[in-house]
């Protein structure tokens, strides 16, 4: 009887969960942006209308609450990686003149 065996790699292919907090990071950036934006004055007049109680925020306190955000989600997008491994560096073996081998480092 012919026994077959598939090995998976699952280390080849980057997980869901990286991929899900790497869009959680985006969308926190994306927060930051959007809070950073509410400091401009015609932006913050616009909004005004449609949420009153930001009237009495001060734009340095919206300044710094969108710099921190967006701050926290450049970092979780760094930490969350990009699914790739990087490739062992591989060092020549010589024999004299010629390459006998390959060794990785």
């Amino acid at each position: 009887m012919l026994k077959v065996r598939h090995k998976i790699y699952i280390t080849r292919f980057p997980s869901k969960y990286k991929m899900v907090r790497k869009i959680i990071s985006y969308f926190v950036m994306v927060l930051g942006l959007a809070i950073l934006s509410l400091s401009l004055k015609p932006i913050k007049e616009f909004f005004i209308e449609i949420v009153p109680f930001l009237e009495e925020i001060n734009s340095f306190i919206l300044i710094g609450v969108g710099a921190v955000i967006l701050v926290v989600g450049f970092f979780l997008m760094k930490r969350g990686g990009s699914g790739k491994k990087q490739k062992s560096s591989e060092v020549p073996i010589y024999q004299g003149k010629d390459v006998v081998g390959y060794r990785r480092m």
